[in-house]
């Protein structure tokens, strides 16, 4: 069985964080969320550069 060369072109996705309203309102869950962003923004940014 040969698999057969594929090369898609995924667009980049924007990706959402969302939490209900009273959650971002603590200081831990604002935390979490900006180091979240830090993350993913890291990983994709060295992952998937921008051509």
């Amino acid at each position: 069985m040969v698999a057969p060369p594929i090369d898609l072109q995924i667009p980049p996705l924007d990706i959402w964080l969302t939490t209900h309203r009273e959650l971002f309102t603590s200081h831990r869950i604002r935390a979490i969320y900006a180091a979240l962003v830090e993350g993913l923004d890291t990983y994709i940014t060295c992952t998937h550069p921008i051509r």
